[in-house]
């Protein structure tokens, strides 16, 4: 391939499983030009070939609206036959991710500027309404000065599950960098990228990532719901301080975090200005995620932050498609050797791991939780009412009716398998039942109790009018003056009934009433205090109080709260006549 489009192809620069980038020139003014190459053909799926598509113009459109000296200018994207391509700034230098493992490292004032350079550049595309979503330093490139050029704008999503951390070909968008709302599939911000700027700002001063696992499941689980190891306990030398500012930028919620990468990266450095040369605490070996080299660099050069964090060169297609190539002219270990029989590996499909629900069974008002994990998909999704999740996780969720949720996987050739299912059952509500409601004795003599009893189940509210509400089993007496109907009533989440006592009141043929005691206690009290009456009666049809109380049972109790010296009055009355008595409260200052 001597040429593309109207660029002439002078060498390579790198390659992934979906691509390569090729070193250009552009004859019409001898500018050096960086160009990203997809090879269309190798994808027989028309739907993935056009996603492929999508995405690189994505990245064109993202980067073309933005015009600043620390994001790479997209000169130009189109597609040639089968090749489709975009056409960048050349920034000859290193990426950061080889500046961090240089010998010897960047200075501090190096490092200052890249810093507060790269937040600069983040903020403005912030401001232009552009998300990067994928920061790391394998999208940081410095030129021959040192300055920043941040690139793969709009490349920012790729397989949510995968296997091992460790696999080669990582998908797009650095998992060990994705913040929790990127893994949860939320709605993104600014936040975000201040997120990924954090996670590497925690790794170059403690020598380690902020969350680390073997598998792509468990670590999503630890970003989304486990704190960051303090770093001033990670690494000793760093203050308690710079540990503040550092889980500040990593919180949970983006509402938790600055207001801005360079609000961020300002007040990091001024919390690191009375750090000095620090070093990872004494003894600690490099982990799989930090290469000696860059435990030299922690050593050097901790006094700032580099706020970036990622993998190597401007494209970081995964591996797992390999398209046939064609020859690029350069230098024969780069060479592309063109197998026109060559077919591209098979694509993984997608893995349920698993996709539960407990309990299988609840009842109406109650939740279960959905738990699942998948692995080599680019979208997992749960129907009904849940939308796009993450490849692992869980949800709480409280249907009223009973509810069949399917997990869909779709595999990267686009390609969605029959769905998961798992059932959950909803109990229809038990209505309440009145096991006993009775009144004993069934016939009194005026002035006598009846004993109510009761005994209710499935009921959230039970009441005896008249008497108000109580326990579901009780028992309670009665003093009617009258014959009487009591009524039970229970209520619940299954509906609600109701049962009748009858108590039967006599009076001896030609006795008057008889008021057999009425008292108040105490007789005298302070404003705001209450007094209590008590009463007995018997032989009266019709028992009542003034002052507002009114009817009443033949024998009672009730607390009053008058304002003022007040007398009460009670009469007692049958076919015989009227009776009453007088009961005076005092009521002093």
């Amino acid at each position: 391939m001597e040429r593309i489009g109207p660029y002439q192809v002078m060498g390579e620069i790198g390659r992934g499983g979906m691509g390569v980038v090729l070193r250009g020139l552009d004859p019409a003014i001898g500018r050096p030009v960086a160009i990203k190459v997809i090879l269309l053909q190798g994808f027989s799926d028309p739907e993935e070939r056009e996603l492929l598509r999508a995405r690189l113009y994505r990245e064109a459109q993202a980067a073309g609206v933005l015009n600043h000296p620390g994001i790479v200018t997209v000169y130009y994207v189109g597609e040639e036959g089968e090749t489709a391509f975009i056409a960048m700034e050349y920034v000859g230098g290193a990426t950061l991710e080889k500046a961090l493992i240089a010998q010897p490292p960047p200075s501090q004032e190096v490092l200052c500027r890249v810093l507060r350079q790269t937040a600069a550049a983040l903020d403005y595309a912030h401001g232009k309404g552009v998300i990067h979503r994928d920061i790391k330093p394998a999208n940081i490139m410095l030129d021959e000065k040192g300055d920043v050029k941040i690139c793969d704008f709009g490349i920012a999503k790729g397989l949510v599950g995968q296997a091992s951390l460790t696999r080669t070909g990582t998908s797009l968008g650095s998992p060990f960098y994705m913040s929790p709302e990127q893994i949860r599939g939320d709605p993104v911000d600014g936040s975000t990228d201040q997120y990924s700027l954090g996670v590497v700002a925690y790794q170059i001063l403690t020598g380690q990532r902020p969350f680390q696992a073997d598998t792509i499941q468990t670590l999503f689980f630890r970003i989304m719901s486990t704190p960051p190891s303090p770093a001033h306990e990670v690494n000793p030398a760093l203050s308690p301080e710079v540990n503040q500012v550092l889980q500040k930028a990593l919180a949970k919620e983006p509402a938790a975090r600055y207001a801005s990468c360079s609000e961020f990266v300002e007040t990091l450095l001024e919390k690191l200005a009375g750090v000095g040369s620090a070093s990872p605490a004494p003894g600690r070996p490099p982990t799989s995620q930090t290469s000696r080299a860059s435990q030299r660099w922690v050593v050097a050069g901790v006094g700032v932050l580099l706020a970036l964090a990622g993998a190597v060169g401007y494209i970081v297609w995964p591996k797992h498609a390999v398209p046939p190539q064609h020859t690029i002219e350069g230098p024969p270990q780069h060479t592309i050797k063109e197998d026109a029989g060559q077919k591209p590996p098979a694509l993984p499909l997608p893995v349920v791991e698993r996709f539960t629900v407990e309990p299988g069974t609840i009842a109406l008002g109650k939740s279960a939780t959905l738990s699942w994990s998948v692995k080599n998909a680019v979208e997992v999704r749960i129907e009904p009412g849940i939308g796009v999740v993450g490849a692992a996780g869980t949800r709480s969720v409280a249907p009223k009716l009973g509810t069949t949720y399917k997990l869909f996987a779709k595999g990267p050739n686009g390609s969605t398998d029959q769905p998961s299912v798992v059932s959950l059952t909803v109990e229809k509500p038990l209505a309440p039942v009145i096991e006993d409601f009775s009144a004993s004795p069934l016939t009194i003599q005026s002035g006598r109790a009846a004993m109510l009893r009761w005994r209710v189940r499935n009921a959230t509210e039970v009441s005896i009018p008249g008497i108000g509400p109580v326990r579901p089993q009780s028992s309670q007496p009665v003093f009617p003056t009258q014959s009487r109907t009591y009524v039970l009533e229970a209520k619940g989440a299954g509906g609600s009934v109701s049962r009748s006592a009858a108590v039967t009141v006599t009076i001896p043929a030609g006795a008057p009433p008889n008021i057999v005691a009425f008292s108040g206690d105490p007789v005298t009290i302070k404003a705001g205090e209450a007094a209590v009456l008590r009463w007995q009666v018997t032989n009266a049809s019709n028992v009542r109080i003034d002052h507002g109380i009114g009817g009443v049972d033949a024998s009672g109790v009730l607390r009053v709260l008058p304002e003022t010296t007040t007398t009460y009055k009670l009469f007692a009355s049958n076919n015989r006549g009227t009776f009453n008595r007088l009961v005076k409260i005092k009521v002093t200052k």
